[in-house]
């Protein structure tokens, strides 16, 4: 429920930002986060130590399974689940203090969304279950870097700022995209989980060690963006 009155949020917003208050919608970003957050500690206090293997995918929405078959998948493993909860933690902590720090700016409603959009897109990310999901959350991320980034976009310096981060994103996603080339054509699985379980039996595979290094360029160049 609190997903997708999240999400529902994300998109009621967009398309009728000038009629909503951006204090109001902030909260409502707080409620739908706060229910998240506290489902995902009382899993994370009393169910996932008890159940170590807990492994949950889902494959194949009915919004897009006519259009991309077997392609959108999230995945519920215990890595998955402790990074997506630090995500939500973040992104709440963060609207709080958006209700206080950006109180006076003209455009805040701008930066709400964004912020909560890139939370969104982390999440995507944090929880795919294939290589298509990855790159979706992936592109997503820095799809919304480029609008936070570009804030003050008033400010010569922003306006820099933000189109260094998008020409590097674009170089870091044609690392990724050559990785997960590479990967798929020596497994023959877009599912990460397959992917890891066969990877073990190619440990002397000269590709993978290509796609590996190719994974962690794209990564050392999304994070550190020096030139």
């Amino acid at each position: 429920f609190f997903f997708y009155f999240y999400f529902i949020t994300l998109l009621f917003f967009f398309f009728f930002k000038n009629k909503i208050n951006s204090i109001h919608y902030c909260y409502l970003n707080i409620f739908s986060l706060s229910g998240i957050w506290l489902l995902y500690t009382i899993n994370l206090i009393y169910y996932i130590p008890f159940d170590s293997n807990l492994h949950l995918t889902f494959n194949n929405f009915n919004l897009f399974s006519s259009i991309i078959e077997n392609n959108i998948g999230i995945n519920l493993s215990f890595l998955n689940f402790f990074f997506s909860y630090l995500v939500l933690t973040i992104g709440l902590t963060t609207n709080i203090y958006i209700l206080t720090y950006f109180k006076w700016e003209a455009n805040e409603s701008f930066f709400i969304f964004w912020i909560n959009f890139f939370v969104f897109s982390m999440l995507i990310l944090v929880l795919s279950s294939n290589f298509f999901t990855l790159f979706l959350g992936w592109e997503l991320i820095g799809f919304t870097s480029f609008f936070l980034i570009n804030f003050w976009h008033t400010k010569r310096s922003t306006l820099k700022s933000s189109f260094k981060a998008f020409s590097f994103n674009l170089i870091s996603d044609v690392f990724l995209m050559a990785s997960l080339v590479i990967f798929y054509s020596i497994t023959n699985t877009s599912d990460i989980d397959t992917f890891l379980n066969l990877c073990k039996l190619q440990n002397n595979n000269t590709l993978l060690k290509y796609g590996v290094f190719s994974l962690i360029l794209c990564a050392s160049i999304k994070s550190v963006q020096i030139i």
